[in-house]
């Protein structure tokens, strides 16, 4: 199971403005513009988005609703007081997400 925390700590650790979570490859950062993999991190695979899609939708019915109608949605979410906006979207019925850093480095 991916550990979704762990993924956007790092991301934070290492000054990333964006992290990105997609099928099929590892966990992105983009850091200074350029787009780094994580390292020591396994390929993400079609099970992990979904557990991506759990941990940040939890069982609030109102936004799987949204998401239902809108395809899409974004969120805030919080990692060390870092705030983050949190783009779920979805490519070929996979979730795929987008973390920007919205607090200042």
């Amino acid at each position: 199971m991916v550990n979704v925390q762990e993924i956007l700590e790092k991301g934070i650790e290492l000054g990333a403005s964006d992290v990105h979570l997609v099928e099929g490859v590892k966990p992105i950062f983009r850091i200074n513009r350029d787009l780094v993999e994580m390292e020591n991190a396994e390929i993400l695979s079609k099970d992990d988005m979904f557990d991506v899609y759990s941990f940040f939708v939890k069982d609030d019915e109102n936004m799987k609703k949204y998401i239902e109608t809108e395809k899409r949605i974004d969120i805030n979410y919080d990692v060390n007081e870092i705030r983050l906006r949190v783009n779920i979207s979805f490519s070929n019925g996979v979730p795929v997400f987008t973390a920007r850093r919205l607090t200042p480095l």
